[in-house]
């Protein structure tokens, strides 16, 4: 037909037929292409935003393991003082957490990652998070359970005696003002030794700057030399001394002086509180106690053992625990290439804590056996132990192989039980060893990096091949200076700023509770009440130091005989 022949004539091969075919071609091959270019980037959108809501879900839950380490150190802490501060210590802890989140939230973390202006020394801005973008919250979040943990630490070295006051002040000062400042240098887009620092705008030392993946230097050299700063300026806890005939005899000549030359009422009271370490008796000639400083003369050191091991082993156990938030969770995603570099963080993190619990025990042993010429098995320095090689594989839990986790725990371990005789050694008293633990271990920590870390592992956390340790057998070691630099550098920052505010409230007389109050034990002279509703005597009465030996190690703590008392009742030494 006329309209067959029509349309025949059309797809003749003319050169305006062959037009518009690539014309209708064209445009649908745009318009597909166009669409499919839309769709492309709705999935990327959408992959962007699940991508986006998987790290942020990683960050809490990491935020979450980390906070729970806060009830291993509380159990840890009351199990290790004396039964007469356990509420005390347990108060400390609980406003740990409480004071340490309003802080970060209004300064914290201004002078952790305010971005107003470019210092390599301390962040700006940011404060109250009056800038936070939604999706940051997270990050925030994680970053100040960090900082509560970094609070944590010194609570245990100066425990049985610090004020509560003096304890509201370190507090704020340390999670607002100390831990954000070294944690700026080390973990910010600007600090002058971070690896995120890209020198676009602050200058980094060293080539990639300091490797402390999830805080052995950053988190716990911080608490542990603010720490040691304030067990040396509190000085030793008190406990019960042995005395001689004649240290009686001249005690009580002093006491009834005393009593001759007061006032009736005066002398009813004089000796009811034994406020200078001397025997006395009383009006019914009932014998009162003697107090001294620890590591002084006839003043045994098994009074001061941990009242309640199964507290500390749980205690322990849920830090282990957490560990696995602490570090892990550092590397802030999950997408990607970071969840591969997690799972090895976790196996290094099992590897260097059971390395360094077999390396406290067996070196405590062998000291003991050489010291006392015995042979005896401590759970606390196994407990310790672990912790140590805990805190010393978290800066290079990233970097390292595992053979490398093993031999960092080992040493670490050792280095625990090292620091922690140093510090009975100079008379430095440390109820929870929160320096040897997290100070020196700490430390060591930031050294092992040097040595231990390998290129391709730096490559797969970091994005950088070119810095590796000293035992990388591809590559000439490079980092160790940065790392010792760094570690120093910390040690002085927080040792000595937190020193300078001890020792001002030291001077001040709000550092210490008088001494009264620590011989009856803080948990009764600062209102609290006894943690145990059933324990009899709580403080340090009558206590008999032949009961304990020579100072053996892993004594049992030895109970006082007295009767309990209550917070309404007069103090009685």
């Amino acid at each position: 037909s006329k309209a067959t022949v029509s349309v025949l004539n059309w797809f003749e091969p003319t050169t305006t037929t062959t037009n518009h075919l690539t014309m209708i071609t064209t445009d649908i091959t745009l318009q597909g292409l166009e669409s499919l270019q839309a769709q492309v980037e709705q999935l990327k959108g959408s992959q962007t935003e699940m991508y986006s809501g998987l790290n942020n879900a990683w960050l809490i839950f990491g935020a979450a393991l980390v906070f729970l380490m806060q009830a291993g150190f509380a159990l840890l802490e009351a199990g290790t003082v004396r039964a007469s501060s356990v509420s005390n210590i347990l108060f400390k802890n609980c406003m740990d957490g409480v004071i340490s989140a309003i802080v970060f939230w209004y300064m914290g973390w201004a002078f952790y990652m305010g971005t107003d202006k470019d210092n390599s020394f301390i962040g700006s801005g940011s404060f109250f998070l009056d800038d936070m973008e939604r999706g940051d919250f997270s990050g925030w979040l994680f970053q100040w359970a960090f900082a509560a943990a970094a609070s944590t630490i010194v609570s245990g070295a100066v425990a049985e005696r610090c004020r509560l006051g003096a304890f509201f002040v370190y507090a704020v000062y340390l999670t607002g003002f100390v831990y954000p400042v070294v944690a700026h240098w080390g973990w910010s887009n600007c600090g002058w030794a971070s690896a995120f620092n890209d020198r676009s705008k602050c200058h980094r030392f060293g080539e990639i700057g300091v490797i402390d993946f999830a805080g052995s230097g950053i988190v716990h050299m911080t608490g542990g030399c603010a720490a040691l700063a304030g067990a040396i300026a509190l000085g030793p806890r008190r406990g019960v001394k042995s005395v001689t005939a004649e240290e009686k005899d001249a005690a009580k000549k002093a006491a009834v002086k005393k009593a001759t030359e007061a006032t009736p009422v005066e002398s009813r009271k004089a000796v009811t509180v034994n406020l200078t370490a001397e025997v006395i008796e009383d009006e019914e000639g009932a014998e009162k106690a003697v107090y001294d400083y620890r590591f002084k003369p006839g003043v045994s050191d098994g009074q001061f053992n941990p009242h309640n091991v199964p507290l500390q082993a749980l205690g322990v156990f849920i830090l282990w625990f957490g560990w696995y938030g602490f570090n892990s969770v550092s590397t802030l995603a999950i997408t990607g290439g970071a969840g591969k570099v997690a799972s090895k963080v976790s196996a290094t993190t099992t590897i260097g804590a059971a390395a360094g619990g077999i390396g406290a025990l067996l070196f405590n042993r062998v000291l003991v056996a050489f010291k006392k010429r015995e042979k005896t098995w401590d759970i606390g320095s196994l407990m310790n132990g672990i912790l140590g090689g805990l805190v010393s594989i978290t800066a290079g839990c990233a970097v390292m192989e595992p053979y490398g986790a093993l031999v960092t725990g080992v040493i670490g371990g050792m280095v625990y039980v090292g620091a922690s005789a140093m510090l009975q050694g100079l008379e430095i008293d440390d109820p929870l060893d929160a320096f040897p633990v997290h100070g020196a271990c700490g430390f060591w920590g930031l050294l092992a990096v040097g040595i231990f870390a390998q290129s391709k592992n730096v490559e797969a956390a970091y994005g950088v091949s070119s810095t590796t340790g000293f035992y990388d057998t591809a590559h000439g070691g490079n980092q160790f200076d940065v790392q010792l630099a760094f570690g120093v550098c910390v040690a002085l920052w927080s040792g000595g700023m937190s020193y300078i505010l001890f020792f001002v409230l030291d001077r001040l007389g709000w550092l210490r509770v008088p001494a009264e109050f620590e011989e009856v034990g803080v948990d009764i002279s600062e209102g609290m009440g006894n943690a145990y509703s059933d324990h009899a005597g709580v403080g340090m009465v009558k206590y008999t130091p032949e009961c304990d030996g020579e100072d053996d190690v892993g004594d049992a703590p030895v109970q006082p005989a007295a009767a309990p008392v209550g917070p309404s009742e007069p103090i009685a030494a």
